[in-house]
């Protein structure tokens, strides 16, 4: 309570903080409700509580991730949450703060039998690396793939896989971003240019979402009682004021003024698809035109009137 409603990072509440771990190892059941607690500190102190808490925040995250199957599932994906703030709040030095723990967590999704645990969980957690490569993909090459072209061949197949389970469509935004940015990266990568239309085909399902351009499917499906509704609904904490108690508004702002600041929202998925195509047809106009063909014309004519619609919304929201 007093995290939640304070206005300004002090002594005290640094202090405070090294009570957090004591409480989980004498109750770890409690893993969803500390979490919540160090997302506060991470919101509310920045730079300043990483400074003095970092190695205690990393041991916690980790401690998280290794949580066995009585903990609570939310409980995890509450940690994937810290993860994805400190990733977008720390865009610079953030990847390599985490390296270990993102390189754990790859192991997590890339193995089938842990996926088997949970796969709200699993794409929670892949959507974590869309994240790392849209606000550093160097530090992602550097700490992650370390110049292995089957990682990045991995990743964007698990990405692919687990889109449809991302919660919140700006979540699925930011993973077609994420695989449009890497296909344009390894373009020259045979791999990659095979997977191209999927891609596309991810771009046409999420523009169409945010169109209504498939009533029922997507955003606008009504969601019901099952615990990957809930999560859809709930995953991303403190962007509508109902979803919170007056509590938790302070922390709710916090919140959405972070997310509010993320590099994706200003970039079109329709901008990103056709600098990939460019680059496509720069290298290959052979491969290009394969790629098309693989696509099909039904599915290349909607994503062209995709893009028009989501440039003419874009220039309508600027003027």
């Amino acid at each position: 309570m007093l995290l939640a409603c304070s206005t300004e990072y002090t002594e005290e509440l640094s202090t405070l903080f090294t009570r957090v771990p004591e409480i989980l190892n004498d109750d770890a059941m409690r893993l969803k409700d500390m979490c919540r607690v160090i997302e506060g500190y991470v919101l509310l102190g920045r730079d300043k509580f990483l400074s003095v808490h970092g190695s205690a925040l990393r041991a916690l995250l980790h401690h998280a991730v290794n949580a066995g199957k009585e903990h609570s599932v939310r409980g995890r994906i509450a940690a994937a949450e810290i993860v994805d703030l400190l990733l977008l709040q720390f865009p610079a030095e953030g990847v390599a703060f985490l390296a270990p723990l993102l390189q754990q967590i790859f192991l997590f999704v890339t193995t089938e039998q842990r996926q088997s645990q949970s796969k709200v969980l699993t794409a929670a957690y892949l959507a974590l690396f869309a994240r790392a490569s849209l606000t550093n993909i160097e530090a992602v090459e550097t700490h992650l793939f370390q110049g292995h072209q089957s990682r990045v061949t991995e990743l964007f197949d698990k990405l692919g896989k687990w889109l449809d389970l991302v919660y919140r469509r700006a979540r699925k935004r930011s993973v077609v971003l994420a695989l449009a940015g890497l296909a344009t990266r390894y373009t020259q990568s045979a791999e990659i240019r095979q997977r191209i239309p999927y891609v596309l085909s991810a771009a046409v399902q999420v523009l169409a979402s945010e169109f209504d351009a498939r009533p029922g499917e997507n955003g606008n499906r009504q969601t019901g009682g099952t615990f990957e509704n809930i999560v859809e609904r709930h995953g991303e904490a403190g962007e509508s004021a109902d979803e919170v108690m007056p509590a938790d508004l302070a922390e709710s702002a916090r919140r959405k003024a972070l997310y509010a600041t993320d590099p994706a929202n200003n970039v079109r998925v329709g901008q990103a698809v056709v600098v990939l195509l460019g680059a496509v047809r720069n290298q290959d106009e052979a491969v290009y035109r394969q790629i098309v063909e693989q696509t099909g014309q039904q599915q290349m004519s909607q994503l062209e009137k995709l893009v028009e619609m989501e440039n003419a919304a874009a220039n309508g929201n600027a003027q």
